[in-house]
């Protein structure tokens, strides 16, 4: 029942959004995003889970989201709509892996493709590549009159220690 109201969301997430701000369902959730996409930026594209959890917790205490609705409005929609993943990554100071948010570079073509909702897409990516990969992502678009694909930056991906600041 959670699967189908999740997937009913997230599918009247992309029919209304053409940007990335339209996303969220309040100012007050774009501002928690914003402050959530500097400090991922600060740690260099990738977040381990527990520093998210501090993460929502001080937007908590600050009064500025409440930590259920932080991963309920911000988090889920944006592993569901591809734009953030959790992969494994090694930690060398704690000798293990652990599971890392990292945002999703989106190949793209270097102009829009066809009308509606893949126009809309191709600008929602768009925003989200130059948001996170700035002009990293202009070198790498392709000629072609593709549909979108998503692939991880392999820099993003590296195995090495997480260094974040909070």
């Amino acid at each position: 029942m959670l699967q189908l109201k999740t997937m009913k969301r997230t599918n009247a997430l992309l029919t209304r959004a053409k940007t990335i701000r339209e996303l969220f369902p309040s100012p007050k959730a774009y501002r928690a995003f914003e402050q959530f996409a500097t400090v991922l930026k600060e740690g260099g594209n990738r977040m381990s889970v527990h520093h998210v959890s501090q993460f929502a917790s001080s937007q908590a205490k600050e009064r500025v989201y409440n930590k259920a609705n932080f991963y309920w409005y911000i988090i889920t929609p944006l592993l569901e709509l591809g734009f953030l993943d959790k992969i494994p990554t090694w930690n060398n100071e704690l000798k293990r892996t652990q599971y890392c948010y990292v945002p999703v570079f989106n190949d793209l073509p270097r102009h829009p493709v066809g009308r509606g909702y893949y126009r809309d897409a191709w600008y929602l990516c768009m925003e989200w590549n130059d948001l996170f990969f700035g002009e990293e992502a202009h070198m790498s678009m392709t000629n072609e009159d593709s549909r979108t694909s998503k692939t991880v930056i392999s820099g993003v991906t590296e195995l090495g220690s997480l260094n974040h600041k909070h």
